[in-house]
């Protein structure tokens, strides 16, 4: 027979897992919702939030460049002031989890060297005890998931830690997505060798910057470099200088169009 304690631990525990289970299918839901990094991780760290209940949280991703760490999203009583803040390379417990790719469950910061207390001193709060989690794809590590100070009773414990972790395979999915999209999207509008902006490109700027100004008035012109060197320089001057004429859709512009491209398309 179950006693009243052993039953009400039982029912806790359930509570927790349908808590858990409910968690992971809002952010599979996320997933598929955008592609937009930003709201998506918003989403994310939200269900994370209502699940595990820390005073403050924040996730940072590594700038690729200099190995650094920046605050993608934080939510404490300071949000604004760590947004886009920047810690270096290694520093504290995060560039800790970031260097060995570790997860680190801290009940008690100031008892632990790798604590570094330069954002609390920033922001007047007080970091009390964290569980870092590493946001991992393909063994490597694009940032860190990190929950402060536990309002139920001061620290994390395991199962904290555990579903987290498995919280953060989510978001660097997410991650990945949202970067190969923009990847995909940066492709299609510049050239593969150069890096530069490619005609579409030129074209679709063009196109809004006609309507903006037959919408609110005013003259627009193109200005071209000199020095032109090559027959297909000559013709790309001529033709975006059609393709403005053609935006304009009079006859005379067409015509110009037509004598300017040679009957050559510039998309």
């Amino acid at each position: 027979m179950v006693n009243g304690t052993t039953g009400y631990l039982l029912e806790e525990a359930l509570q927790r897992r349908n808590a858990e289970l409910a968690t992971m299918v809002e952010i599979g839901k996320a997933l598929t919702a955008s592609l937009d990094l930003e709201e998506v991780l918003q989403a994310i760290m939200e269900r994370v939030s209502g699940l595990l209940q820390p005073t403050a949280w924040s996730l940072l991703l590594v700038d690729q460049q200099s190995g650094d760490l920046v605050f993608e999203i934080a939510i404490t009583t300071a949000s604004r002031l760590l947004k886009g803040t920047r810690l270096e390379k290694g520093t504290g417990i995060a560039g800790w989890v970031v260097e060995h790719g570790e997860s680190l469950l801290i009940p008690n910061v100031r008892e632990d060297p790798r604590f570094c207390d330069a954002v609390d001193r920033a922001v007047s709060f007080t970091t009390r005890s964290i569980v870092c989690i590493p946001v991992k794809s393909r063994e490597r590590i694009l940032g860190v998931i990190q929950l402060v100070n536990s309002l139920e009773d001061g620290s994390f414990s395991e199962a904290d830690l555990a579903i987290l972790t498995t919280i953060a395979d989510f978001a660097a999915i997410a991650i990945e997505n949202a970067r190969a999209h923009e990847r995909v999207n940066q492709l299609a509008v510049t050239d593969e060798l150069t890096g530069l902006w490619n005609a579409r490109r030129f074209n679709e700027l063009l196109e809004y910057e006609v309507e903006r100004t037959r919408r609110y008035g005013g003259a627009l012109s193109l200005i071209f470099s000199s020095g032109l060197t090559t027959p297909m320089d000559t013709w790309w001057e001529a033709g975006c200088s059609a393709r403005l004429a053609v935006s304009w859709g009079t006859a005379s512009a067409r015509s110009t169009a037509d004598r300017a491209s040679g009957g050559m398309s510039l998309s």
